[in-house]
């Protein structure tokens, strides 16, 4: 399992909902009391109580996991929850982080010396390639030829 948090892996959510309150909506979307869900999750009630109103930052990667199946998340949910948190999206948990094809991948996207036409491509390509197994995935757009994404 990924124990670690994320800087620049994890989109920027500063914008969006902070985790105090994506949690809130989903725990009273759920009709659970602060109670219920430290009962449900095995997070402490009093935990729950300062992470949603933001006097605590959630730390742990499995902390965040424990509220995700208490709560019933969709997986994109759950992903959602665990980026305002700064780790990495549960597909993660399956691949180790020395995975020869997530470094490589990791390394062809992050290198200065390929152009953003050039990386954007190959995020086409490799959703391309995963329709294979994910027919309804989203294809990334691919940025006018000769402007910079």
């Amino acid at each position: 399992m990924v124990e670690q948090q994320v800087d620049q892996a994890v989109p920027d959510q500063g914008e969006g909902p902070s985790f105090g309150a994506l949690l809130r909506r989903y725990r009273e979307r759920a009709g659970l009391s602060q109670n219920g869900l430290a009962r449900a999750s095995g997070v402490d009630a009093g935990s729950v109580n300062r992470l949603e109103s933001g006097k605590r930052e959630p730390t742990a990667r499995e902390t965040v996991r424990q509220l995700i199946a208490a709560l019933g998340l969709a997986r994109a949910e759950g992903d959602g929850l665990l980026g305002v948190a700064g780790h990495l999206p549960l597909a993660f948990d399956g691949v180790a982080p020395t995975d020869p094809t997530i470094t490589l991948v990791a390394d062809l996207l992050s290198d200065p010396t390929i152009s953003a036409e050039h990386r954007a491509e190959f995020r086409l390509l490799v959703a391309l390639a995963a329709r294979r197994w994910r027919p309804a995935a989203a294809l990334p757009p691919l940025p006018p030829a000769g402007q910079p994404s």
